[in-house]
């Protein structure tokens, strides 16, 4: 569902990311990614455990969170960013090995004269799926109609094989902090809800921060030396 309509949820165990996610946009574009202005890293205990970073950046009229993730052999860079208005937002899942990404733009109003939304009536919203295979639109409410499984067929066809083998490998992970979480109901969770289905009460948290620069560098993203200081600071020299 859209960012207002959802359910209220418990936090996640580091209380700043709570106010860091009533804050963020959850959109990604094809646009060089803004500077972080704030980076976090946590680690993720005990079976099935995986570590992942969070980057938040603000530009011009935009803010933008990116989630990186790695569990066992699987990486992926999640985007979100949202403008000025929070009526036009666009998310995307980039698997880390092979590059291919896939997208859903999400528009609340305004959505009349974008191509593959002209049939849908307000207020319900329009979704726009992109992958290597091309682009399917539809609305909302097209979720919980009847012919709601062709939809998702046609939407998981947009991404190969083995990105969703990929996707699929890291979905424990989304059920068990809430900045994964945010990722199921309105994007992955409406393609393949058998496997992204978010769960009342199934955030299980124990996260603890630990340093991240080395990490974030292994996506490409690598600290300054002024961050590089600060994780020193709080977590010593190596």
């Amino acid at each position: 569902m859209p960012r207002g309509l959802r359910a209220s949820r418990r936090p996640a165990p580091a209380l700043f990311a709570l106010a860091l996610f009533t804050l963020l946009a959850r959109t990604a574009t094809a646009q060089a990614p803004p500077a972080p202005r704030g980076r976090w890293h946590f680690q993720v205990p005990g079976e099935g455990g995986f570590a992942y970073s969070i980057l938040f950046s603000r530009g011009a009229g935009e803010d933008e969170t990116r989630l990186l993730l790695l569990q066992g052999a699987e990486r992926l860079e999640l985007v979100s960013r949202q403008g000025g208005t929070g009526s036009d937002s666009l998310e995307s899942v980039r698997n880390g090995a092979t590059g291919e990404l896939f997208s859903r733009r999400l528009l609340l109003s305004g959505y009349a004269a974008i191509p593959g939304c002209e049939g849908v009536k307000s207020p319900d919203a329009c979704l726009i799926f992109s992958g290597p295979n091309g682009t399917v639109s539809a609305s909302l409410a097209a979720f919980a109609a009847q012919d709601a499984p062709a939809l998702r067929t046609r939407i998981a066809a947009l991404t190969s094989e083995k990105f969703q083998v990929g996707l699929f490998g890291t979905a424990p992970c989304f059920d068990r902090v809430l900045e994964l979480s945010s990722y199921q109901d309105d994007f992955l969770g409406l393609v393949w809800p058998e496997r992204f289905r978010h769960r009342t009460g199934a955030i299980q948290g124990g996260a603890s921060r630990v340093r991240g620069c080395s990490f974030d560098t292994g996506f490409g993203f690598p600290c300054t030396e002024a961050e590089r200081r600060r994780e020193e600071t709080r977590f010593g020299a190596k």
